[in-house]
């Protein structure tokens, strides 16, 4: 089976979110088989494949005009390293990118995600998983 890339996108309601309130007001979903029909971002899995490659976009959800930029990801937790060399998207601003580790690994890794929205002072994070998809 061929190691297929995984698009992560998170969806922000611009206009309401508060920090420390991220969870109310950030959604996801990917180009895998999850979507996030709850709003449950604390909660949210997606699968990533060995020596595939990991992309998270942020998007606004009713503000148009708005741009969300991400900071940073970041592991949390002593939990398996399923990726390595994060960094900026060069390809989209305001994205980031990461290489998934080679060796096919069991676990499932939380991580943060931080972001700025455009005109806003706050910086934000929101705390999805990862997880292996099984090889076959």
């Amino acid at each position: 089976m061929e190691a297929k890339n995984t698009k992560i996108y998170m969806i922000v309601d611009t206009k309401h979110i508060k920090p420390g309130k991220e969870d109310e007001y950030v959604k996801f979903k990917d180009n895998r088989r999850n979507k996030d029909p709850k709003g449950d971002p604390v909660n949210f899995t997606s699968e990533i494949d060995p020596g595939a490659k990991v992309f998270w976009f942020g998007e606004p959800e009713n503000e148009e005009r708005d741009t969300i930029e991400i900071t940073g990801i970041k592991q949390k937790g002593a939990g398996p390293v399923l990726i390595d060399d994060i960094g900026k998207d060069p390809q989209h601003r305001g994205a980031y990118m990461a290489q998934v580790v080679e060796d096919y690994t069991i676990g499932l890794e939380s991580y943060s995600i931080t972001f700025r929205i455009k005109d806003h002072k706050a910086e934000y994070e929101v705390d999805p998983k990862l997880v292996m998809a099984p090889t076959s």
